[in-house]
């Protein structure tokens, strides 16, 4: 188990795209080597700040990376999704045509701290 929760590939540079406005940095796509054996791509970060959400820009980077993708000889390209993000993110991804391959399920439980001494 811990060998392959310390496997996840190195970053794949050559698909990172940004974003840039005024100057700044607005938003990124990181990808990751994972998938590459497959023939596909992972998406490990796709992040936009909020005050430049629901402009295009996450499309924009997602399509930039996935075009990269398409021209160095993958087929597809993929990325994990919390189902109960607020931001938009799923309706991206159904929008820009990705489909859900697997569902995971996170449990959790609450554990309250042990007093301190006083």
């Amino acid at each position: 188990y811990w060998a392959d929760a310390d496997a996840e590939p190195a970053p794949d540079r050559q698909f990172w795209r940004v974003a840039i406005a005024d100057g700044s940095l607005i938003g990124v796509s990181k990808a990751s080597g994972r998938n590459a054996e497959l023939g596909g791509g992972y998406v490990a970060e796709l992040a936009v700040l909020a005050s430049h959400r629901g402009r295009g820009v996450a499309t924009a980077l997602l399509a930039s990376t996935f075009e990269a993708y398409r021209q160095a000889g993958r087929t597809w390209g993929g990325l994990t999704v919390d189902t109960e993000n607020t931001t938009g993110a799923l309706s991206l991804y159904t929008a820009m045509g990705m489909e859900p391959t697997e569902q995971l399920f996170e449990h959790v439980r609450e554990v309250v701290a042990a007093p301190t001494a006083t």
